[in-house]
């Protein structure tokens, strides 16, 4: 299946974030990423009497997802969008809010973050993705596949006792 990915329709991203410190020192596709995640964003509507200060508000934070297919189709390999997430979370730019099982099919939600605005300062809230700790080397007898008899076909090598001669 080779579906376009639709044109996002735009963002919004403060002056300030682009000139800061924190913003200038990602590497990699981690800048592009971080546009890709803002494009993800549904905004609050600008009223009709704009405040002095008014900014918009994201509506769907928390709730924002992104995933690694949709990635590989924008051009970014999944060891690049992985590399990226993690460098985005280590500087405050996105929190991840619930991680997913690709297994299951439950995907990871993301949300906007303001933390980096205190980055490379003592007030700044250090994050990082939660490891995985799954063993994906298990053994069958581990899995629980020791108890299935040994039927002691020849062409298969068995390490059990009990096989049939």
């Amino acid at each position: 299946m080779n579906r376009r990915l639709s044109t996002p329709a735009g963002t919004w991203i403060e002056g300030e974030m682009v000139v800061h410190s924190s913003f200038i020192s990602l590497k990699g596709a981690a800048p592009q990423v971080l546009l890709l995640f803002r494009c993800k964003c549904v905004m609050e509507k600008r009223p009709k009497r704009k405040p002095k200060r008014w900014r918009p508000r994201i509506l769907n934070n928390g709730e924002i997802t992104f995933y690694y297919s949709e990635a590989e189709k924008r051009g970014i390999t999944r060891p690049r969008f992985k590399r990226a997430i993690d460098e985005l979370v280590k500087k405050g730019f996105i929190d991840i809010m619930r991680p997913g099982n690709g297994f299951a099919r439950i995907p990871t939600l993301y949300a906007i973050s303001d933390r980096w605005r205190k980055w490379g300062t003592p007030e700044f809230e250090h994050a990082t993705r939660a490891k995985d700790t799954r063993n994906r080397r298990r053994r069958a007898e581990e899995v629980g596949n020791a108890s299935i008899p040994c039927i002691g076909n020849a062409n298969v090598p068995c390490s059990c006792a009990s096989s049939i001669p």
